[in-house]
């Protein structure tokens, strides 16, 4: 009971945060924001964690891989906002399981993409969970070959649209869209050709503010170009469109805005300075690029993930290297693209960075995984303090 007192009393105080903060306009710094806390998890195994959303209470899902090079398990933890385990969730069927992608509905459902071996080829691998972490369901797709889910939305009406690749008999490989309804049976599927199979690179992302449901956003590559497919919820495709930087690039994570701008992070490769580079895109809802933001280093540097806040700051997670080796990445961009900082985040070895979510109070999680004795899940919340606070005036009709 004094357990779940305490949570009645957090959850309280996160939503009169809320409200408080409803009626008034943070002003943030442009400095970078302090870590807050850090969470590692390590079952004495690898740990990799590579997915990460946040609910409407604060609470944070991360999804990634357990086990060693014979076994992996599809890993799911659900942290609170001040970084406490709710629950550890391993999804074990005695073959492989891994997890890619995790997203939260309104409900605090928690929907995990990923892979599973059947003993012959990999399948597309869907789990929803509810927020006690029970699972609901499980189920797998299976198109011949190798076949695997790394990206993931849901919309208003609890629809579930997943993105990845498959091997279409007769048609080789292929990016594949899937669109589910809330118990996981099949509604649509959708397949573009995937060309080059060395490189992955999926994302996927979800506009809900739209007069016919929803309309569903991934993207990826072909060719040598950045690729974006537009679909309507009923899995019609409205447009597909490719994006060239000059080079070779590859869009990664994906995210939209209240007015329909769709915004991608990646990678390209600089050839003049041999190295890959970060990037920053947005584009509007009819797939022209408004403008790109080339993230230069002195060394390789991806991007990986892309979240916006409520006043259109964009921030990016990724991976930078040090010269020595890699570290987590996190930056933060102005609605036009412009960089206000740059987080790098090194325990002393190697480091990924992966995952990025935002909660209400403008606090920013990132998870991916740092090497120790062994790879370990590692994720961050960076807590950013505004530095003034315009109140709003209250309408009192």
């Amino acid at each position: 009971m004094r357990e779940a007192l305490a949570a009645i009393k957090k959850t309280a105080a996160y939503s009169h945060l809320l409200f408080c903060f409803g009626l008034a306009t943070l002003i943030f710094s442009a400095e970078e924001p302090p870590l807050v806390w850090q969470k590692l998890y390590d079952s004495g195994f690898h740990d990799v964690a590579i997915g990460l959303d946040s609910d409407n209470s604060g609470n944070v899902y991360l999804t990634g891989q357990t086990g060693n090079d014979f076994n992996w398990d599809c890993l799911v933890i659900k942290y609170d906002y001040l970084g406490q385990t709710k629950w550890v969730k391993k999804y074990d069927t005695g073959s492989n399981e891994l997890g890619y992608a995790v997203v939260a509905d309104n409900q605090e459902h928690v929907y995990i993409a990923g892979q599973i071996f059947n003993g012959a080829n990999w399948d597309f691998l869907i789990l929803k969970y509810n927020s006690s972490g029970d699972l609901i369901w499980a189920k797998t797709y299976d198109w011949g070959g190798t076949d695997g889910a790394y990206a993931i939305g849901v919309d208003n009406a609890d629809n579930v649209y997943v993105f990845g690749q498959a091997v279409i008999p007769g048609l080789g490989l292929n990016y594949l869209t899937l669109g589910l309804d809330s118990q996981g049976n099949k509604r649509w599927q959708s397949i573009y050709p995937k060309g080059n199979p060395a490189f992955d690179s999926y994302g996927l992302a979800i506009d809900g503010q739209v007069d016919h449901g929803a309309d569903v956003y991934v993207c990826g590559y072909s060719g040598t170009d950045i690729l974006v497919i537009k679909y309507e919820a009923s899995g019609t495709k409205q447009w597909a469109k490719t994006y060239d930087l000059g080079s070779l690039e590859f869009a990664q994570g994906m995210t939209i805005d209240s007015e329909h701008n769709f915004y991608l992070t990646g990678m390209f490769y600089n050839s003049a300075a041999a190295k890959w580079n970060a990037f920053l895109m947005k584009g509007d809802g009819n797939g022209i690029a408004t403008w790109i933001t080339k993230v230069d280093s002195h060394h390789n540097e991806t991007g990986f993930d892309v979240a916006l806040d409520s006043k259109g700051a964009i921030y990016v997670s990724g991976t930078a290297n040090n010269g020595v080796d890699d570290d987590m990445l996190l930056i933060k961009f102005d609605p036009q693209g412009k960089s206000l900082w740059r987080i790098t985040y090194d325990t002393g070895s190697q480091n990924r960075g992966f995952g990025l979510t935002l909660d209400p109070l403008f606090n920013v999680f990132v998870t991916g995984y740092c090497l120790r004795r062994d790879y370990d899940c590692l994720t961050l919340l960076y807590k950013q303090i505004p530095i003034s606070i315009e109140k709003r005036p209250v309408d009192r009709r």
